[in-house]
Parts: C-alpha cells; sequence; structure tokens
C-alpha cells in the first residue's frame, strides 16, 4: 500500500512542478488539499503498522531440536 500511496504521489507531483506558475494561488491549494489527503493516508498506515518489519506481537522463533541438542553436546 505504501508504494502506490507514493507511486501515486509521484505521478501526479511532476505534472504540477512542471506548470505550477502558471496555474498560481489555485494551484497551489489544490497540492495542499492532495497532500492533506496523502498525509491521512501515511498516519494512516503508520497507524497499521505498515512501517515495522516484525510485529512486536509476534512470538520469538524457536530453533529445532536438532540445533540445540547439538550445542549441548547431545546426540
Amino acid at each position: 500500500m505504501m508504494f502506490l500511496i507514493f507511486d501515486i504521489e509521484t505521478v501526479f507531483l511532476y505534472p504540477w512542478a512542471v506548470v505550477y506558475r502558471s496555474m498560481g494561488w489555485f494551484g497551489v491549494g489544490q497540492m495542499t488539499v492532495f497532500f492533506i489527503i496523502l498525509g491521512v493516508a501515511f498516519v494512516y498506515e503508520i497507524g497499521r503498522g505498515g512501517l515495522t518489519w516484525i510485529p512486536a506481537s509476534a512470538p520469538p522463533e524457536r530453533l529445532p531440536s536438532s540445533v540445540t541438542s547439538s550445542r549441548h553436546g547431545g546426540a
């Protein structure tokens, strides 16, 4: 989802940057609204844990018994 949010931002930002002077304050206002909507989407994604690599509630991974037994000299 993060890729889509920033991909859409890029698609709209480049054409706007080319013609923003001719659009005047109307163009600045429209981009402000656009960035506010993007900011809301970004905050929503952060709230859902979209930027965390490992969820905090995930249990720690356990090693197979063959690995732990060989560490302690067991066969």
